[in-house]
């Protein structure tokens, strides 16, 4: 079996060989990528006291600066989300 050939060093896609298939490469970011929230998304760290950045596993989120686990929510903001909650809920119906 021949080796994929790789269109530039270091990027995972093969190039493609079909026929009426162009090879195109994009040069700039597209505006969804470009509105991500990925890098600027916080929680709660009970250890350092603030909202961090954080690293994501399966079961649990940790904090990127001591490594404790993280919340969604400090306690107080935690129950006022869950007053205006239940203030628009009573709304609602």
């Amino acid at each position: 079996m021949a080796r994929p050939r790789w269109r530039k060093a270091g990027t995972w896609q093969p190039c493609c060989s079909s026929a009426g298939v162009k090879k195109t490469t994009r040069t700039t970011t597209p505006a969804r990528a470009a509105n991500t929230e990925f890098y600027t998304e916080t929680k709660w760290c009970e250890a350092c006291r603030r909202y961090v950045g954080f690293l994501m596993s399966v079961d649990h989120s940790y904090c990127i600066d001591c490594g404790g686990r993280v919340r969604l929510f400090s306690g107080n903001d935690r129950a006022r989300f869950g007053e205006t909650v239940q203030r628009h809920r009573w709304q609602a119906s």
